[in-house]
């Protein structure tokens, strides 16, 4: 397939000091749209490309690229400790069920999720950071598991299906 990509992406970085430490912060947004411009095939395969390339699959190329995604990023570190925190919305994402009807889409409305770590240096080459991505658990919209490609309560969609994810690292720098 051939795909027309338009769109904007916008960052704003901010530095400054902050009591006895220093604050980072960003701002990320992307607007964007997606358009299949041609499904490029063969002669022998054109009269069946409706069924290789059909609604659900325009509608999953569409859903590669969401139409928008902010990210706000708070990081302030002190001395030897360092703190992150980050909301990422992602935007509305449709996709086409496996009844093939262009007005029953499954429709996952925006989520925003919160990201956050704290991080210590006990040397100038050693540091320990602990942390979690999507800490309060937010999910997709649920669907019914008859209709989603996966077969589960949601589609591989514009944020991951997992859950919180939680983490402990161990840095060194050589």
């Amino acid at each position: 397939i051939s795909t027309r990509t338009r769109g904007i992406d916008v960052v704003l970085a901010h530095r400054t000091q902050l009591g006895q430490g220093r604050l980072n912060t960003s701002l990320g947004v992307n607007f964007n749209s997606l358009d299949t411009t041609s499904v490029n095939t063969n002669e022998k395969l054109k009269p069946y490309k409706d069924l290789y390339f059909d609604l659900r699959e325009y509608y999953f190329v569409r859903a590669s690229a969401p139409p928008s995604k902010m990210n706000l990023t708070l990081d302030y570190s002190v001395n030897k400790w360092a703190f992150l925190l980050r909301f990422v919305r992602f935007g509305e994402v449709k996709l086409a069920n496996w009844n093939y009807d262009p007005t029953d889409l499954d429709i996952y409305r925006p989520k925003v999720t919160t990201d956050l770590s704290i991080s210590y240096r006990f040397t100038p080459l050693v540091g320990l950071s602990m942390g979690g991505s999507n800490i309060f658990y937010v999910y997709p919209d649920l669907h019914r598991a008859d209709l989603t490609e996966s077969g589960g309560a949601w589609d591989p969609v514009q944020m991951g299906s997992n859950g919180a994810y939680w983490f402990g690292k161990l840095n060194f720098r050589f």
